[in-house]
């Protein structure tokens, strides 16, 4: 069971996150996400009961840095399935046959004692094809039922605002010849949220592997519960050469990695 989504970034993806290269990665995927489990048999017996599948873990593995205006095929496939409770979503964001970036979500059914069961194995296992379209509202997806419909935005910001106040943005860095890209990057869900609920994003650098690689660490939280965890890997490196660096001391200082 597969689908595919033709996905093309424009410039309104990427002003303030160019010193970032998976700006719109994870909105794209979550598009693909939500295509497949949006419009397939299995999921009308789901959302006419109130139940959705949510998120427990995403991991992005980003390969290759996409540019406004160039176009992209995002496919998403169910990877296995657990006894009709618990999904695997595989997938690949792909420019012709060169893979840009891939992905990994686990997903659970959201209830307290419902299962799908037989009918739930049955589709996974292609038995069914599907042809309905169900018209859901994005209301329901941030409620839910494709639960990270909306953080990776939220965490997004949040790596913005954190290089703005430390200086470690676009401009700085390629005036010191120095780039700046994401390796890949781990999301876990650890709480659901009401639409009505504040959010606060916590951002902060840590150093990974002798100060070369950066970690960035994210917290949202809801009150004093945690919602979402994010860990993403960053690398320094030089414009011309392309070869990793160690950063000037300036810069590990404005990014708070040394005192």
């Amino acid at each position: 069971m597969e689908r595919t989504i033709h996905f093309v970034p424009t410039r309104e993806h990427f002003d303030g996150y160019e010193h970032f290269n998976n700006g719109f990665f994870p909105i794209g995927f979550a598009e693909g996400r939500r295509d497949l489990l949006c419009h397939r048999e299995f999921f009308e017996p789901v959302l006419s009961k109130g139940f959705g599948f949510l998120g427990r873990e995403v991991s992005y593995v980003y390969k290759a840095q996409v540019l406004p205006g160039q176009e992209v095929d995002i496919y998403t496939k169910v990877d296995e399935h657990f006894r009709g409770e618990k999904i695997i979503l595989s997938q690949s964001m792909m420019t012709g046959e060169k893979v840009m970036a891939t992905a990994k979500m686990i997903c659970n059914l959201n209830g307290e004692s419902y299962r799908i069961g037989d009918k739930f194995a049955d589709v996974m296992q292609g038995k069914h094809e599907s042809r309905i379209v169900l018209n859901i509202k994005n209301e329901h997806v941030s409620d839910g039922i494709v639960k990270d419909g909306a953080f990776p935005q939220y965490l997004e910001e949040g790596r913005l605002q954190l290089a703005l106040q430390t200086g470690l943005n676009v401009r700085a860095l390629v005036e010191k010849n120095i780039g700046f890209l994401v390796m890949g990057a781990i999301y876990r869900y650890t709480g659901r949220i009401r639409g009505d609920q504040e959010l606060r994003v916590v951002s902060q650098y840590a150093p990974y592997r002798k100060e070369v690689r950066v970690e960035i660490k994210q917290q949202v939280t809801s009150g004093e519960k945690v919602v979402v965890e994010a860990h993403l890997y960053y690398f320094f490196y030089n414009f011309s050469t392309s070869r990793p660096i160690r950063p000037p001391e300036d810069i590990m200082r404005k990014a708070r990695l040394i005192d």
